[in-house]
């Protein structure tokens, strides 16, 4: 599972670079656009981490009797 974890925001990356490469103008700063998507993944891989460690330490008490 870890390897997926690992895998699938690299291969969403990698698919979106792919799909906007016709989105780079002469006149973006360089590298702007991977930039953002990159900035973006790493925030949805922080988020994803950030449930992770909340769920092993919060206390499963199921459902009331």
């Amino acid at each position: 599972m870890e390897f997926l974890a690992i895998a699938l925001p690299i291969a969403a990356a990698l698919l979106i670079w792919w799909l906007t490469r016709g989105l780079r103008k002469p006149w973006y700063p360089r590298f702007a656009v991977e930039a953002v998507f990159i900035a973006a993944v790493a925030g949805m891989m922080g988020l994803a981490f950030l449930g992770s460690w909340y769920n092993q330490s919060t206390i499963n008490r199921g459902e009331p009797d």
